[in-house]
């Protein structure tokens, strides 16, 4: 159980997708409950995974309509009042943080049910994010003894950094609040190696046999199977591209655009951003205000990012300004091989660990002389980075490696 999946995951979607392909592989008979967006239908298949999806909360349903007219008004509008029913409804569910839609946990619980009554699930994993999905899935898990219930945590209820309305203390107390409610119910619990060290308090003592440290599972051969599309990008600039989520308090492109701008006088180069979230708005703007060096894609079917990815020349991506948590995209970026362009803002940054094992990655500290900065871009830019054979990686990135979670999923199956 999951939140947005295939044809146009998010990040979380992206990670699931690669362990249950890794299970089908292993022969397991895998089904996926997730939200149902407009066009989806309830029930589908996607590379040999059986779907099933649930209508979502109305602020998801505004949020995925209005990324695709972002830039009339009639978008901003909606965009504009999904933020506010969402703060609303945060407002009203403020002691349950971050629990915001009771409904949807009975959404999930009663589909879950249903299909294991149908099928007799060995296991039931819950990913978050949403909360919801790990809820109904401990509340199957009560209903079911015999069933196995799995929490793959891809983002921490208790190490996010808290919030622009609420300090990090209030946030990890009310994650803890949840993690003690749900973590007895689990046989075994994933969490990211970016939050190791928050795991090793006192507190998990009593959940430390149950809990696994993995790490984001994307570094894998399925960037291989997409052609690169000779006509995708026109071959008289060179093209930069940045793919995921964006956030204006915790993930701001306001320094890649200036210095952006700043490099295009000098080389003959476009910027391209396949992104979603608080900042298309501002991409807009930098989109008309560069003349179209820097180009808003949006929010696109996979198949269309994964050619563009394997398209452009140099990849962008930047780090959280707060969290530990890892933008899940450099693993894909790190497995073609291309060369990376790394934005952070902070030196212990979640992201720079796994770069500096990548030598074709170049990393930016936005604290430092802005034109210093705008030199070495161009210079890398300038410099003509030929793709890296990522084969002497594999070892240092084995835990990225869909194969590597399942391992431990396929070992508690066998336990009869």
């Amino acid at each position: 159980m999951m939140g947005s999946y295939f044809p146009k995951p998010m990040a979380n979607g992206i990670c699931t997708h690669q362990i249950a392909l890794e299970l089908k592989k292993k022969g397991y008979d895998v089904h996926l409950i997730c939200f149902k967006k407009s066009g989806d239908l309830r029930e589908d298949s996607y590379d040999g995974i059986k779907i099933h999806r649930v209508k979502m909360r109305l602020f998801f349903k505004m949020l995925f309509y209005s990324e695709n007219i972002i830039n009339t008004w009639m978008g901003k509008c909606i965009y504009k009042i999904a933020m506010i029913i969402n703060k609303i409804k945060k407002i009203m569910y403020l002691f349950f943080y971050p629990m915001t839609s009771p409904i949807l946990i009975y959404r999930y619980y009663k589909l879950a049910k249903k299909l294991h009554e149908e099928n007799y699930f060995d296991m039931i994993i819950s990913v978050y994010n949403p909360l919801e999905s790990l809820i109904a899935g401990a509340l199957i898990k009560r209903k079911f003894k015999d069933i196995k219930f799995a929490i793959y945590v891809l983002d921490s209820l208790t190490n996010n950094g808290g919030t622009k309305y609420a300090p990090k203390k209030w946030t990890e107390n009310k994650g803890w609040q949840w993690e003690k409610r749900i973590y007895k119910d689990a046989d075994i619990i994933f969490n990211m190696k970016c939050h190791e060290e928050h795991h090793k308090k006192e507190r998990y003592d009593k959940y430390r046999e149950k809990m696994k440290i993995v790490d984001i599972p994307l570094f894998n051969s399925f960037n291989l199977d997409v052609k690169q599309d000779c006509n995708f990008f026109s071959k008289d600039s060179t093209h930069l591209l940045y793919a995921g989520s964006l956030d204006i308090e915790g993930r701001n492109p306001k320094y890649l655009c200036d210095a952006f701008i700043e490099i295009s006088n000098r080389c003959n180069v476009k910027l391209h951003f396949y992104s979603r979230g608080s900042c298309e708005n501002m991409i807009i703007k930098y989109q008309e205000n560069s003349q179209y060096r820097i180009v808003r894609h949006g929010y696109v079917d996979r198949d269309v990012l994964l050619k563009a990815i394997s398209s452009a020349d140099i990849l962008i991506s930047i780090g959280n300004k707060e969290s530990d948590m890892i933008p899940s995209k450099i693993f894909e970026y790190i497995y073609t091989g291309k060369p990376i362009i790394h934005f952070y803002k902070r030196k212990n940054d979640s992201s720079i660990t796994y770069y500096k094992h990548y030598p074709k990655a170049l990393l930016i500290n936005e604290n430092d002389d802005f034109l210093t900065n705008v030199n070495k871009i161009s210079n890398f830019i300038n410099s003509k980075q030929k793709k890296l054979s990522i084969d002497n990686l594999k070892e240092f990135y084995i835990q990225n490696t869909p194969q590597y979670t399942v391992s431990f999923i396929n070992e508690i199956l066998q336990k009869k």
